[in-house]
């Protein structure tokens, strides 16, 4: 039987609000560094503009991912977090 932090201590699939197609963004960074440090589930970019980012699609909302992620990091300002997508 799966704990309930598994998702969140063991994810299979991170989504990251706050990534850009045109900028370098804190979202980039992070998305980078859990691509690039072997993390190995599934990573989502999103970000409102959406675009591609490191060959990868940035999904314009949380509700465009293909599945449900375990977990979601957000890398937007304090004043965009009520909007996030």
């Amino acid at each position: 039987m799966d704990h309930y932090l598994r998702a969140l201590f063991a994810p299979k699939s991170i989504a990251i609000i706050g990534v850009s197609a045109t900028s370098t963004r804190s979202g980039n960074e992070f998305f980078d560094k859990v691509r690039g440090y072997g993390f190995e589930g599934r990573v989502y970019a999103v970000g409102r503009n959406g675009g591609t980012v490191a060959g990868e699609p940035i999904y314009p909302s949380v509700k465009d991912l293909p599945e449900v992620p375990d977990l979601v990091f957000g890398a937007v300002g304090m004043q965009a977090t009520p909007q996030a997508p």
